[in-house]
């Protein structure tokens, strides 16, 4: 697939100190994806495709370095704001490089409501991440929280054994009250193995 469009370039200088790592995001003409190439030390080490295109009011918004799943590996996280109007101008995307032993990337990727940073909920130093759905049941609009870790290369959704998913009644207001209308045995059943939009690459 030929790039059509350079859309963005980050530097990072890696744990090792003496090694670079610089990421290229490119729009495919004429397909709604990119090209994410990946360079160390100015040599290209890989590209992965991303099923999103990115165009003037879809670019990266920010860019994060750290370890989510406490393997000493660098990871990268990138998030992209969803232009649009009503409830989809509200979904975020977001891609995470998990770095492995060889130096290489898996991604995964998906598109939610989260805005929320990763936490580690129990302790065991593997940051949870956040996924926020939206639905509606008898009658009443919800946000579904679920919790999702990556383990051993997988990305997992580990929500029953951190107390979730929740869920919020969508209000015209400020609401982070979990509700009280449903019990939480129902609201296991709004649980999703993987978030909307999910791809992963290896």
């Amino acid at each position: 697939m030929e790039d059509s469009t350079f859309v963005g370039k980050a530097n990072i200088l890696s744990k090792k100190k003496t090694e670079t790592i610089r990421l290229e995001l490119n729009e495919v003409f004429d397909i709604d994806s990119a090209n994410l190439y990946i360079y160390k030390n100015n040599e290209l080490i890989q590209r992965i495709v991303e099923p999103m295109g990115f165009y003037a009011m879809v670019v990266p918004d920010s860019l994060f370095v750290c370890d989510i799943n406490n393997d000493g590996i660098i990871d990268i996280k990138i998030t992209c704001y969803n232009p649009g109007c009503g409830l989809a101008a509200y979904y975020l995307r977001k891609i995470y490089l998990i770095g492995k032993p060889n130096g290489l990337f898996l991604k995964f990727s998906f598109m939610d409501f989260s805005y929320e940073t990763e936490r580690d909920f129990n302790g065991d130093k593997n940051f949870e991440i956040i996924g926020v759905d939206h639905t509606v049941y008898l009658d009443h609009s919800y946000w579904v929280y679920d919790l999702y870790n990556i383990k051993d290369g997988q990305f997992i959704n580990v929500s029953k054994e951190n107390g979730y998913p929740i869920m919020i009644q969508h209000l015209y207001r400020l609401n982070y009250s979990i509700t009280d209308k449903i019990s939480w045995a129902k609201m296991i059943e709004f649980s999703k193995d993987r978030p909307d939009w999910y791809d992963e690459r290896r």
